[in-house]
């Protein structure tokens, strides 16, 4: 009589390796998601250096960071995979010294279950850049200085951190800010361009009217416009602040 077989056995083998390939797929599923992340993260860098290397000699790390949150990229990311969220990157380690920015973004990917007793992914990523001084290589003389204007000022600024020209952003709990005023004593109202928002955290400025749940929304952001010092002195005067 032939042995009979015993139905069981799948059963158990099933229950043993299910599990065992389940955990493989996520494991695989989380890598390439921490992959993507990188990439869009590095991108969203290297866009934000050829930004801010525009700025001239007042580059800080505050504004690499703002220039950062501002991009376009970094709204794409899977943002809750990120520990933290959009609070989790550390510009720590960004650095500007002398011409030279050494732009430093540290995050954690959060694991889908704990491993080792550890439950998120640390990746460091770093870019450097040189600050561009308005000038063109090999050329000393004015027609090679470029200066910033906008389309409805009169005046021409040679620092994009200029006040005039760049609003000071901070941000704020939209819990609080129905208790803030700005800089000529008014209240802050919703933003209609970004109004749906839901996020705890807003972005509001020293002489701003709304208050924001983006800080890349168009209302916190300025139109301007890079020409020749000599081509500028045509039209407008120099700013009072940054033209000297």
């Amino acid at each position: 009589m032939p042995p009979r077989r015993c139905h069981g056995s799948y059963t158990v083998e099933a229950a043993v390796l299910l599990p065992v390939f389940l955990m493989f797929s996520v494991t695989v599923f989380f890598f390439l998601k921490a992959e993507y992340i990188q990439w869009r993260v590095g991108e969203a860098m290297t866009e934000t250096l050829k930004e801010v290397t525009l700025y001239g000699k007042e580059v800080d790390p505050a504004a690499l960071e703002l220039a950062f949150a501002a991009n376009g990229l970094v709204e794409k990311l899977p943002i809750r995979s990120i520990k933290g969220g959009v609070l989790g990157f550390d510009f720590s380690e960004t650095e500007v010294k002398d011409s030279k920015i050494t732009f430093a973004v540290d995050y954690e990917v959060a694991f889908p279950f704990s491993v080792f007793g550890k439950n998120a992914l640390p990746i460091s990523q770093k870019r450097t850049g040189r600050i561009w001084d308005g000038s063109i290589p090999g050329a000393d003389d004015t027609d090679n200085l470029y200066v910033y204007v906008t389309p409805y000022g009169t005046a021409y600024h040679r620092s994009r951190l200029c006040p005039y020209i760049n609003p000071s952003i901070r941000s704020a709990p939209v819990a609080q800010v129905s208790f803030l005023r700005n800089s000529s004593g008014g209240r802050y109202k919703r933003c209609p361009r970004c109004a749906r928002g839901s996020s705890s955290i807003c972005y509001i400025t020293s002489w701003g009217t709304n208050y924001h749940y983006k800080i890349s929304c168009s209302g916190l952001k300025r139109t301007i416009y890079q020409i020749p010092l000599e081509k500028a002195k045509l039209r407008y005067h120099a700013c009072s602040k940054c033209g000297g």
